[in-house]
């Protein structure tokens, strides 16, 4: 996004002035910044849910067939 474009946004949308210049200096820093390095995971090994089997018999009433 180039600054013209943020004011024009920013002007259409009735925001202050203050607010405006609060956005060009986040503009200016993210236009500095790196952007993130991509990590590679192996997702295979992670265990994604707990391991909850033993607790849930403690915690559930058995289902009752109401047919």
């Amino acid at each position: 996004m180039t600054p013209d474009k943020l004011v024009q946004i920013a002007t259409e949308n009735n925001e202050p002035e203050w607010f405006i210049q609060k956005r060009r200096m986040a503009l200016d820093v993210m236009d500095e910044l790196p952007l993130p390095e991509i990590q590679r995971f192996d997702f295979h090994n992670w265990q994604m849910t707990p391991d909850v089997s033993n607790e849930l018999e403690h915690h559930c009433h058995p289902i009752k067939i109401t047919y």
